[in-house]
């Protein structure tokens, strides 16, 4: 996994000795520009200068400098190795030649054929021009090039294999260790692309292919640069791809062009400004990566906005990190942009796992490993889907939707912690206009509630809320909830005279939240297994279990009610209510309609404290109506009507 090639470099020199080496060349031209006479190009009798070869033919350059003659060069140019021979000079080629075994202090390139082997190229850059220009460089290294290390344009063609450029010369504010514009067509295997004041690859309008390449060591300190960059319509794909120590973006990719990576590893990033992202795809670009590290970047590890598309399979993103105050961010989606995932494990210490804000994310079999910050949020009219994900030690929230959708198919959210400013946690939650849909959803050990609705909506089907404080769900403040075949278990007091619900339904400082539930399950929650507080409740089809009485402080109980319901308004059909320690169901005012319920192994069936509430009541209920003590801390001056229609 995550497997690079860091080859790329000059071939080790063998046979680099004396003034010729152990070069063979029959039929070549040798050259010694120490050579005390003119000879006749044998050997043993060679020519002083480039100029006397003609056109097209093989020379050999003896150890030393050599000056480049005036005019293009063609055929096959050879030096006994880089360390030895030396050629000054800029190199135009137009049509064809070879370069091999010499240093050139020059430039490289032109508009023909141009091959170079084990070659280093110094304070000079490659370059290609034009649809006949096909550069090819083989066991190269390039060093201090003026702005570009490789240039290629107008529809040329350039492919480097075991290369390395480095140490690229910034002009007026700008480097490129690759570019490529107008039309060209770069390949580049076992590159290494490092230490460059500027961009390591950039291509507009181009074809670009990368096969074990790494860009590493690039830096500005006027802009923030990009390691890899697409744009214009670009294409790109790769394997086994890294990038190391950018400032600015890892990769990044807009204007309608795509890339597909198979192995990318994107390791500390660091924004000038605010972002320092792994990988940021805008402006209608596509980015597909199969097999992905990211680790120890800034602000932002994964960002997609304006239209942009970037979908990940298999991977780990860890270390996300903020240097400017703000909550990293593994995962952005914003203004339009889709990022989808699977597999995808969240490491980050610290990190908020997923944002989407105007855009859409999708994660499939991903974990969101411990954290400091929350799992997912969707804000200001954002999506995010979720299918078999596994958030594990979150902070705060698990995933939440503010004025977004959310929809989870097969999330687990276990052990969400509380920070320290707050006063609660949740595995999923909703808010403000907000939309969570819900299905095969499991919360676990929640330092809060396992699902929280406040002034939105929410669905939960075939879900499971176990061992939380406060209360297993919550709908407040004009929310509006479903739950369908629900189960609620274990939810505990939070101290010793706090409350515990098992789902809580209330106004919440707002108007009053509406929830219906069809197969719901509660037992074990403390207080009592559904609360209603100003309310709306419909629950069909149920099992609501009370609990025992806890003695939070001396004289002071949780009763363990089944249904608790203060000024609230209840309809329980084909409803079984049972076990509590206090009442099966416990009314303070409001109204309640009960048909077809059954009450079980409960201290008290019904309790009717309100004293001016209007009762009907089968004569078999077991019920207490106006008790002169029950909850001391209750006023007892509301006003209520009960309906009890063929309860048993």
């Amino acid at each position: 996994m995550f497997l690079l090639v860091l080859a790329g470099c000059v071939a080790e020199e063998q046979g680099c000795e004396g003034l010729w080496g152990d070069v063979e060349a029959p039929g070549a031209w040798w050259v010694d520009a120490s050579a005390e006479a003119e000879g006749d190009g044998r050997q043993e009798s060679p020519v002083r200068s480039l100029s006397r070869v003609p056109p097209g033919g093989h020379a050999v350059l003896a150890a030393g400098v050599h000056e480049l003659p005036e005019g293009p060069l063609s055929g096959t140019v050879q030096g006994v190795c880089p360390s030895l021979t030396r050629l000054v000079g800029d190199v135009e080629v137009q049509e064809s030649l070879r370069l091999q075994d010499l240093t050139l202090e020059g430039a490289l390139g032109g508009t023909g054929t141009l091959v170079g082997a084990d070659l280093v190229v110094e304070e000079g850059l490659l370059w290609a021009q034009g649809p006949a220009a096909d550069l090819t460089c083989e066991d190269c290294e390039v060093v201090g090039a003026p702005l570009f290390g490789l240039a290629a344009w107008d529809g040329a063609s350039a492919t480097l294999r075991r290369t390395v450029i480095r140490d690229v010369q910034e002009v007026d504010g700008h480097a490129f260790g690759v570019r490529g514009t107008e039309g060209a067509s770069i390949l580049l295997e076992e590159v290494r692309v490092e230490r460059i004041p500027g961009h390591g690859i950039a291509v507009l309008e181009s074809i670009l292919e990368l096969h074990g390449v790494l860009v590493q060591d690039v830096a500005s300190e006027h802009i923030d640069v990009f390691g890899l960059f697409l744009s214009r319509g670009s294409r790109g794909v790769g394997t086994d791809v890294a990038l190391r120590g950018v400032l600015g973006f890892g990769v990044a990719v807009e204007d309608e062009a795509e890339l597909q990576v198979v192995g990318l590893s994107v390791r500390g990033v660091r924004g000038a400004g605010q972002l320092g992202p792994a990988i940021a795809v805008h402006r209608g670009g596509s980015v597909e990566v199969d097999d992905l590290l990211v680790d120890d970047c800034q602000s932002a590890a994964l960002v997609a906005g304006e239209a942009g598309i970037l979908r990940v399979r298999e991977g780990l993103v860890r270390g996300t990190i903020s240097t400017n105050g703000n909550l990293p961010m593994d995962l952005v989606a914003l203004a339009g942009g889709l990022v989808e995932a699977t597999g995808l494990d969240l490491m980050s210490e610290g990190a908020v796992g997923a944002v989407s804000q105007t855009g859409i994310l999708s994660l499939t079999d991903a974990f969101f490993g411990p954290s400091t910050a929350d799992g997912a949020w969707a804000v200001d009219g954002g999506a995010i889907r979720l299918t078999d994900v596994v958030m594990q030690e979150r902070t705060a929230v698990g995933v939440g939707a503010d004025w977004s959708l959310v929809v989870a198919e097969g999330l687990t959210v276990v052990g969400t912690r509380r920070p320290i400013e707050l006063k609660l946690a949740a595995g999923a939650a909703s808010v403000r206009g907000g939309a969570l849909q819900l299905t095969d959803y499991h919360a676990l050990d929640t330092e809060g509630y396992g699902l929280i609705v406040e002034g939105s909506t929410a669905s939960c089907t075939d879900c499971e809320v176990e061992d939380s404080l406060l209360a297993g769900v919550l709908c407040a403040n004009d929310a509006v909830c479903l739950l369908t075949d629900t189960w609620v278990h274990g939810v505990q007091p939070e101290g010793a005279s706090g409350l515990a619900m098992g789902v809580f339904v209330g106004a919440g400082g707002g108007d009053d939240a509406r929830l219906r539930a069809d197969g719901l399950f509660v037992e074990e929650a403390g207080h009592a297994a559904v609360w209603v507080e100003g309310g709306y409740l419909e629950a069909v089809g149920s099992e609501l279990h009370g609990g025992p009485q806890v003695e939070l402080l001396p004289d002071v109980f949780a009763y363990g009610h089944g249904v608790y319901s203060m000024e609230g308004e209840v309809f329980l059909q084909h409803t079984l209510l049972a076990g509590a320690a206090g009442a099966g169901l416990f009314s303070h005012g409001g109204y309640v309609a009960v048909q077809d319920v059954r009450f079980q192994d409960n201290a008290l069936d019904v309790v009717l404290q309100a004293c001016d509430q209007e009762v009907l009541l089968p004569q078999d209920i077991d019920a207490l109506v106006c008790p002169e003590e029950w909850l001391p801390t209750v006023p007892m001056s509301y006003f209520g009507i009960v309906v009890l229609e063929d309860a048993g």
